[in-house]
Parts: structure tokens; C-alpha cells; sequence
């Protein structure tokens, strides 16, 4: 999409990288053998499932949205993965391997509502901003990374480690050299 990369946003994202790694290291947590091999795939997966996420947002955005139908197109991804959510738990469920709870259930709303309203904001967001997705999209994932760590923090008393610590300044320091390399251009 023609955006430019100059070495404010190539240092923002490279500190994102480093502010992610460290503000998700847990002290002292080591897996069995067994679920070793399964854990270290899921990083690669969520980066490579949240990357591809935000482009084919932002390619929907650029080809089809802009400034209409964002509400349509937010609505129809949603149901699409929630119609694939209950298929799937019904065969757990059938299969006997989960068994359906009011917790998750309540659970499940609780997110899925701000996951839609944040999706809906981040599409309009990118057809009225006239920033670079390469700006406004490190911006909204590295602010969640941030606001979950804070979140965890302060309601379920999650520890906070010195390396935890450090991420979220990577991810303060990286949002704001992303941010002024918007203007900078």
C-alpha cells in the first residue's frame, strides 16, 4: 500500500518485538516435556494468525470498505466465527471431550462484545485516519498487550517480574517512535 519506513517506525517495530517477548515471560514456569514440544509452536501461530488478520483487514478495508459497509463486514466476520466457534464446540461436546459451563459461556460474551466493538473501531479507524496501517495497527496490538499486563495486574493480581516490567516500557517506548514516525514523514 505504498507506506514508508523510515528508522523511527523500523526501531518502533523492532522494540515491539522485544516488548512483546518480554512482557509475555513467565518466572520460573517450565513445562512438562510432553507439552513443550506444543507450547513453543504458539507464538509462531499467533503471529503469523495475527498478522495475516491485519492484512486481510486492511486489504478488505483498502478494496471493498473505506467509508461504508464496515459495520456489514465487522458483523458477517463475527458471525462467520462464532457459527465456526459453536460447530466446533458442539463436536467437542458430542465427542465428549468439553463439557458446555455458565462460566464460559459468560466468559465468552464478555469478550466477544469489546472484540467486535474494537473491530468495528479499528476498521474505521483505518478508512478515516489518514495514518499508515503500519502505524495504526502496532499501535492497537501493542496497547492490548499493554492493557492486558496492566488489566492482569491490578484485577486478578497477576505479578508483574522486572522482565515484564521492562516490556511495557519497550511497548510505551515502541508506540511512541511508531507514532512519531507518522510525522516525521
Amino acid at each position: 500500500y505504498h507506506e514508508t519506513f523510515g528508522w523511527l517506525k523500523i526501531a518502533g517495530i523492532l522494540a515491539a518485538f522485544v516488548a512483546v517477548v518480554f512482557s509475555s515471560l513467565k518466572e520460573n514456569e517450565h513445562p512438562t516435556t510432553a507439552n513443550k514440544s506444543k507450547l513453543h509452536l504458539l507464538p509462531y501461530i499467533v503471529f503469523i494468525g495475527s498478522g495475516a488478520c491485519d492484512s486481510l483487514t486492511q486489504f478488505a478495508n483498502k478494496r471493498y470498505l473505506m467509508h461504508q459497509g464496515i459495520e456489514e463486514f465487522a458483523l458477517f466476520i463475527f458471525t462467520a466465527a462464532g457459527i465456526t466457534g459453536i460447530t466446533i464446540l458442539i463436536f467437542q461436546v458430542v465427542t465428549g471431550r468439553t463439557k458446555i459451563n455458565n462460566k464460559s459461556i459468560i466468559g465468552g460474551i464478555a469478550l466477544g462484545i469489546p472484540n467486535y466493538l474494537t473491530y468495528i473501531f479499528t476498521l474505521k479507524t483505518l478508512a478515516t485516519l489518514k495514518w499508515d496501517s503500519s502505524v495504526i495497527f502496532p499501535v492497537i496490538n501493542l496497547g492490548t498487550v499493554a492493557f492486558a499486563s496492566i488489566a492482569g495486574f491490578l484485577a486478578f493480581k497477576e505479578k508483574i517480574s522486572f522482565i515484564n516490567f521492562i516490556g511495557l516500557m519497550f511497548a510505551a517506548v515502541s508506540i511512541i517512535l511508531i507514532v512519531l514516525s507518522n510525522f516525521n514523514n
